[in-house]
């Protein structure tokens, strides 16, 4: 086997069997492409930005004028090429997930089919995993909404999602469909009229969906931008579940246990409520306003 700057050579050196290097490429192809083909469908799932050891290790060699990027992972990069490699539908699909992924998806068209594949993996998750059936899904429409994220519309059993990044694009439509779960149970469970453990709830459930998808890292990093609610609520539940387990949670949300009966739960409640209000009112204190899921600067939440 020997190359140059034109290609990869196979060279026969048995005259035993006739045909044998052709027979010999015909499945090295099948093997690569099947091979290259794992790896983007890998690496399309995962919504963060510049991969990591999990899925690729693909080292950028710089050249002497870019010496700092020697080793940088190109996750975009790599896609981009296995998309070349393995042609039609996977090189065109890897160029709209880069925009996606960097929140610069414009056709509302794709966008709407990339919602609809988060809302079955979120729908697939809340049951597999925490037994929430939600009997009547909402469906989900890209909203140029104004001042949140996306909401769910009870009236209209509706899901609407702004354009945004993938990565918030999954917590949000988790949050949301969570909410769906919800309005479908209040009436039979009297917790699920508390917006401190409705909101923590969606918020904890969201985070989870990234624990299951994805990484754990962003789970810290998504409070810290939370305020209210959207950052105790789920500061409480996560306390529960470090304590006493997630089907604590689940039966907490689902009127299995009752917090007033139990004296430990009773307690967190009481702790993470009273830190809430606390820091909301040290915030009105300095800026003036309310509680919300923000996203950045531009106050925008999740409702």
């Amino acid at each position: 086997m020997v190359s140059d700057e034109k290609g990869l050579y196979i060279l026969s050196h048995s005259y035993e069997k006739e045909g044998m290097i052709e027979e010999l490429f015909e499945r090295f192809s099948v093997y690569f492409t099947n091979i290259a083909t794992l790896g983007f469908d890998m690496i399309y799932e995962c919504p963060c930005e510049k991969g990591c050891g999990l899925c690729l290790y693909y080292p950028y060699h710089a050249r002497d004028e870019i010496p700092e990027e020697e080793g940088v992972l190109r996750k975009d990069e790599f896609l981009k090429f296995l998309g070349k490699v393995l042609g039609g539908e996977r090189e065109i699909l890897a160029v709209y997930k880069r925009k996606f992924r960097e929140g610069k998806l414009t056709d509302e068209k794709i966008l709407q089919e990339y919602y609809e594949l988060i809302k079955e993996k979120v729908l697939r998750i809340f049951e597999k995993h925490f037994d929430l059936m939600i009997k009547n899904p909402a469906s989900i429409k890209v909203s140029r909404l104004e001042k949140v994220l996306g909401h769910f519309i009870p009236e209209k059993n509706l899901v609407e999602v702004r354009p945004m990044k993938e990565i918030e694009a999954i917590w949000t439509i988790a949050h949301e469909y969570a909410h769906n779960w919800h309005f479908e149970n209040k009436e039979k469970i009297e917790i699920l009229n508390d917006t401190f453990i409705v909101e923590g709830f969606a918020q904890w459930v969201s985070l989870k969906v990234f624990n299951f998808l994805y990484r754990l890292s962003k789970m810290k990093e998504a409070l810290t931008v939370s305020t209210g609610e959207y950052q105790a609520g789920p500061e409480f539940f996560i306390e529960v579940e470090n304590r006493r387990g997630m089907a604590t949670v689940l039966g907490i949300v689902k009127g299995e246990i009752e917090i007033e009966e139990d004296e430990e739960l009773k307690e967190l409640l009481e702790k993470w409520k009273r830190r809430m209000k606390s820091e909301s009112g040290k915030k009105r204190s300095k800026k003036g306003g309310s509680g919300g899921r923000k996203r950045g600067k531009k106050g925008k939440r999740r409702t």
